[in-house]
């Protein structure tokens, strides 16, 4: 009985040891955004985007960015290393453990089909072999199609407080005189 207490701990620490087996592979831990800034755009407009992809993890990870292109939208790679077809854009890329990438593009703002008001941009990481996305992510803009507010023109901006000034000016010395003559 006093060698089998003796021994019991030697038997289960064998056993934690034993069972843990070998450890666990690296691996990234992907993330990703894609953002414009902007809550809505004005049909026709040109606004910029911004790719981030993270890795938490702590291997480094080969991927391709891939953006696609909605129908209407003129999209134009600001980020070297670009290929396009048309219908989407990618980015050969690599992400170090803890390390984020970036990539931008441009794109103008389609004038929508009746009943659509919102533009949807999605961007992916994807395994440079075969395989479903590591992430994704998508931005999403009202498109409107009422004109920019035009700030007013200075010089009448200068004229109407000009005007506004010789008008209190003028009720002023009416109003004098008039209290003078009586």
């Amino acid at each position: 009985m006093y060698a089998l207490r003796s021994l019991f701990p030697a038997i289960l620490l064998g056993g934690i040891v034993l069972g843990q087996g070998a450890p666990a592979a690296a691996e990234p831990n992907l993330s990703i955004a894609v953002d414009d800034g902007r809550a809505s755009v004005r049909a026709g407009e040109r606004h910029e985007y911004t790719v981030t992809v993270r890795n938490a993890g702590t291997e480094s990870a080969k991927l391709l960015v891939e953006v696609g292109v909605p129908v209407g939208v003129e999209l134009t790679p600001r980020s070297h290393g670009a290929e396009t077809d048309g219908t989407r854009v990618r980015w050969p890329v690599e992400v170090a453990p803890g390390g984020t990438t970036r990539v931008r593009l441009a794109g103008r703002a389609p004038a929508l089909p009746d009943g659509q008001r919102r533009l949807a941009l999605t961007a992916c990481a994807l395994p440079v072999r075969s395989g479903p996305a590591a992430a994704s992510a998508t931005d999403m803009n009202a498109v409107t199609t009422r004109p920019a507010v035009r700030p007013a023109d200075p010089a009448w901006s200068l004229a109407g407080g000009a005007g506004a000034v010789l008008l209190v000016a003028g009720g002023g010395a009416w109003a004098w005189r008039r209290r003078r003559a009586t």
